[in-house]
């Protein structure tokens, strides 16, 4: 709630999922994530298959290996204590630029399914992300400052758990003092978010002239900052380079066995982008 977006370092490095696994499902599980927002026909169903077989031989074969490249930089970085917040920004604009590469080159394939949507399909994913909304404000609103802090601090704690085993108390209390001094960005988090599904609506109202969709989405995906007020992406631009303070202090504060552990996950997770990138 406290990140206006996630990155695909923070995916991997703080979920602890099992990578290969996730990644060979990774198109059964696009598949079924756009079928919870719209019912999509045969004729649809098989370009979507298609679009994500292209994509995601594309993406093994030219981005993984990028991927794994990064990450051994920045594992680099921590054993030399050469790791600064200035730096971690920069990695986490190279991170953004990895998704929009991505997007890029699958949005070509994707415009004749959107423009096949018939407009009862485009109401029911209209319909559903407006849920989505009702769901985020049901979950989060009504929630005290205090019950949202403490589930702030319950998520991060497990999150690094994953990765450096049982934290210390010195740990934790980094983590919540993290937590209280990050800006609250909810309000203005799900104001974007309305902004957002607003263009994305008057976006698919002209999904039948190809150039001005592709346009459009290519500005709502890649160049969404603009959509942001300047406060939410000031209080953004704060909490991402506090959240670099943390993972350094965290890093600092580990103990040898956490430090053993996390360089033995880190190196499993390099190795296994790169062996992914070559495994066409």
């Amino acid at each position: 709630m406290r990140k206006g977006w996630l990155t695909l370092f923070l995916l991997f490095l703080l979920g602890g999922c099992s990578t290969k696994t996730s990644y060979y499902f990774l198109d059964w599980a696009i598949e079924w994530k756009v079928e919870e927002y719209v019912s999509l026909n045969d004729k649809q169903s098989a370009l979507l298959e298609k679009a994500l077989d292209d994509f995601l031989y594309w993406h093994r074969s030219q981005e993984l290996m990028q991927y794994s490249q990064q990450l051994q930089q920045i594992s680099n970085q921590l054993k030399q204590d050469t790791l600064t917040p200035t730096r971690w920004v920069q990695e986490v604009d190279q991170i953004k630029a990895h998704g929009y590469r991505a997007f890029k080159m699958l949005l070509p394939s994707m415009i004749p399914i959107i423009t096949s949507l018939s407009d009862k399909q485009v109401m029911e994913l209209l319909d559903n992300i407006e849920q989505d909304e009702i769901d985020l404000k049901e979950k989060y609103v009504d929630k005290s400052q205090q019950e949202v802090l403490e589930d702030e601090d319950k998520r991060l704690q497990k999150s690094f758990e994953k990765w450096l085993g049982h934290l210390s108390q010195p740990q934790k209390e980094a983590i919540h003092a993290f937590n209280r001094r990050s800006v609250l960005i909810l309000p203005l988090w799900l104001e974007y978010r309305k902004t957002w599904a607003t263009e994305f609506a008057l976006t698919l109202e002209q999904r039948q002239n190809k150039a001005l969709l592709t346009s459009r989405l290519i500005t709502l995906v890649t160049e969404s900052d603009k959509l942001k007020s300047v406060q939410y992406q000031k209080d953004l631009d704060i909490n991402l380079v506090a959240f670099g303070e943390l993972l350094l202090n965290i890093h600092g504060l580990a103990s040898p066995q956490q430090k053993k552990r996390f360089n033995r996950k880190l190196d499993e997770l390099i190795e296994d982008f790169a062996e992914m990138s070559q495994d066409i």
